[in-house]
Order: C-alpha cells, then structure tokens, then sequence
C-alpha cells in the first residue's frame, strides 16, 4: 500500500508511506548506473548554536510557496533521458543538498524543498522555502562542510526548465508516459483517468504566465549554478489564472525562470 498524497498532512504518519511508496518508483526506473556525482562521505554542519530540530525546521517548513504536486516531481523524468528529475545523482549536479529521509522531511527531499497540505481532495504539492537559497556547502576530498545561510550554488533555472521540459516531452513519448503515469498513480491511486487532461491543464496555464510576461521590460540572462537572482528569478509570475487574467503578473529578468509561480499573495 502506498496510501493516496490527496487529503493528507505531509508530516505525520507520511514516513512510512514513503519508504513503502518508494518501491513502486523502483520497478519502472531505469537500470542503475555509477553515480557520477556522488554523495560526501562525511557532511558536517557548521556549529550555529542551532540543534538537529530547529535545522530540519528551517529546511523543510513551508511557507507557502509551491511549484508542483508531490507525484509528479517524483515521477517525472529528466527531459533528454529515462532517469527520474529527482534522482540524487542528479540532484547534486544541479548543486542541490541532498538529505536522508527525517521527520521533517519524509520523501528525502534536497535542503529547502517542503511540502504543503492543500485543500481536501488537492494533491500535496511541492515547493521552495528560504533555506533553499541560504544554504550552502564546501567540500573537498569526499567532506562537506555545510552551512546554514550561506548562499546556494544550485542551478535553479535548468531545475525548473527540465520540469517543464520533462512533462512536456511525457505528453510527447508513449514511454516516457507510460512510466510516468504508472509511478504517479502508484502514490495518488485512482487518478489515470484524468491525469493527462491535468498536466495539459497545468502546462498551458504555465504557458499563459509566460506569454503574459513577454513582453515585460528587463534584463535576460542565462541561468547557472550559483545564479539566484532571488529577488526577480523566484518571486516570479504567479500561475493563478486570476492572476494573468488581472494582469498582475510580476515582469522577471530573468525570462527562463518565469514558469516558476505561487510566490505572490492569494
């Protein structure tokens, strides 16, 4: 049993569902290769007077902001290949933090992603959070030293145009969505049916965003691993209908980043 992501707080009990729901992932993933970003041997958090608790909270507590459903960032896959978005190999070449599954943090998310609980019959969706940016790392010779606000060195902006670009290339392959869909209704059973209407859905709203900031003054520029440009790369656009059609859209400098949403007040 995987249990169902709707209608579900994203903390308590949700550990288990986890580690069981990992399996199904398992069965449709590609075959395991030499990880070419490895993970530290050793990681040691920089002593801040903060203990184990209070760090997970700042990591992993919502705060409001979310990009995508649960099941869908983990069964989507990169948009050039069969492995998962989510993979940790791939995570840490973007330059995300990853962790091992804790209280706080059930799905084993890289530091700064939360969950948040929508309504009753929404998907739990997922999202980002301060310590996202405001958390870096110094390794050498396999040890990592990391420390709480120091800045990222993620490369937010292909993070998220390989999301957009991984769902939209599963509407294009039959395989890609076969494997998609299977891990995605193996965490929200009951949802096939209506599952490629909803991502279609959600890809012409991201679409709607885009084309209404187009046209926006500012200043283009290429993403990177340490780009954040927080100000105007995260708070950018967000995807509410109401919003593009108030017209009350923020313009983003950086154009590549403006699929990513639900920053700006309800």
């Amino acid at each position: 049993m995987t249990g169902n992501l709707r209608d579900r707080s994203p903390w308590p009990g949700m550990l288990a569902s986890a580690l069981i729901g990992a399996l199904p992932l398992a069965s449709v993933a590609a075959s395991p290769v030499e990880p070419s970003f490895p993970a530290p041997a050793s990681i040691r958090w920089a002593e801040q007077g903060w203990n184990a608790a209070e760090r997970e909270d700042w990591h992993h507590r919502s705060a409001g902001q979310t990009f995508g459903p649960l099941s869908w960032v983990q069964a989507v896959e990169q948009p050039a290949n069969d492995r998962r978005l989510m993979e940790p190999d791939n995570l840490r070449e973007l330059g995300f933090l990853t962790k091992e599954a804790s209280f706080a943090n059930p799905w084993s998310l890289p530091v700064g992603f939360v969950l948040t609980a929508g309504a009753p019959g929404q998907r739990l969706q997922v999202g980002l959070t301060c310590a996202a940016c405001h958390t870096g790392q110094v390794e050498r010779g396999g040890r990592a030293l990391r420390i709480d606000g120091a800045p990222a060195g993620f490369d937010l902006i292909r993070y998220f145009g390989d999301f957009y670009a991984g769902l939209e290339a599963s509407l294009k392959d039959a395989a890609k969505w076969e494997r998609f869909a299977r891990r995605v209704v193996a965490l929200e059973p009951g949802t096939g049916g209506s599952l490629r209407s909803e991502v279609e859905g959600f890809l012409r709203q991201s679409a709607a965003v885009t084309a209404a900031s187009a046209g926006a003054p500012g200043i283009p520029c290429e993403g990177g691993h340490g780009r954040l440009d927080p100000s105007t790369a995260s708070v950018t656009p967000c995807s509410r209908p109401s919003c593009v059609s108030r017209g009350t859209t923020t313009p983003p400098t950086a154009r590549s980043a403006s699929r990513i949403c639900g920053m700006c007040p309800a």
